[in-house]
């Protein structure tokens, strides 16, 4: 049975690491080398419980589902990086359903997040129903199954993939809470994720004619430091059940650039 559960898995995280290492700033504000095993798990995190918490059909979606994702998603984040960095993506992303599979992903690294869990008890209320704590943490982990498959054909039908390359000396960052799909105030829902410190994927409206499905704009400064101001204020101040968060990066030097900045928010979380 396996009971360190990562809430990030490690298929992905490897894409900021040299080899199995990463840098991270923890939620005391230190830099410090990680292996990315140590990293972005809780124990025994998507177990459901009986009514006295005690677990039971071990493993059924560890096992069962995310890693039969992680393993399929493995050779297709190294390809979909190789296709980006030799500037064939287009081609990548028409062939063999490629531009589902990667909506997939974003949507089944939303859902197995505790950014959705956390949610779950709100949405109880509001059905007017009193779950307790196993309850909801049962629901919201039967719910995210079940809404991977229809969440993903829905966006898939209505958005369109368009990447980022970073052009900057600063890599992207990522951490705790990486995958963010949304609805903003405008009404229109917008889906974002770092997938390595090169590139980023958006999920937008087919309706935003000017920008080409599949393609790579180049991100300068300006772009790349609010993408990673973004992903530094939701580890920080996004609070979950989760009990270590980190900002991950492939470099100390980007760490280092934004380390000031984290402080800032720390303090500013701790008043």
């Amino acid at each position: 049975m396996t009971h360190d559960q990562h809430v990030v898995p490690q298929v992905y995280l490897k894409n900021f690491a040299n080899g199995k290492t990463c840098y991270v700033v923890d939620s005391y504000g230190k830099i410090s080398s990680k292996s990315i095993e140590g990293i972005c798990y809780e124990k025994d995190y998507y177990e459901l419980r009986d009514s006295e918490g005690v677990i039971v059909h071990e493993n059924l979606f560890e096992s069962g589902l995310y890693q039969k994702i992680e393993t399929m998603y493995s050779s297709f984040m190294k390809n979909l990086l190789e296709a980006l960095d030799t500037d064939c993506v287009a081609g990548f992303m028409k062939y063999d359903d490629n531009d589902e599979r990667l909506t997939i992903w974003l949507v089944s690294m939303l859902l197995r997040n505790p950014i959705v869990f956390i949610l779950t008890p709100e949405v109880a209320k509001v059905l007017g129903i009193d779950w307790n704590d196993n309850q909801c943490r049962n629901n919201a982990i039967l719910n995210s199954a079940g809404l991977l498959e229809a969440m993903s054909k829905n966006l898939h039908k209505t958005h369109k993939t368009v990447f980022l390359r970073n052009m900057t000396d600063i890599g992207f960052l990522t951490g705790n809470y990486p995958s963010i799909i949304m609805r903003y105030e405008d009404g229109e829902i917008r889906g974002y994720m770092p997938i390595s410190p090169q590139y980023y994927v958006l999920l937008i409206d087919k309706n935003i004619k000017c920008l080409k499905e599949y393609s790579v704009l180049p991100a300068e400064n300006t772009i790349v430091d609010h993408f990673n101001k973004g992903i530094i204020n939701n580890t920080i101040h996004i609070k979950t059940d989760v009990k270590h968060t980190y900002i991950i990066s492939k470099d100390k030097n980007t760490l280092e650039h934004y380390f000031g900045y984290i402080q800032k928010q720390l303090k500013k979380e701790s008043q």
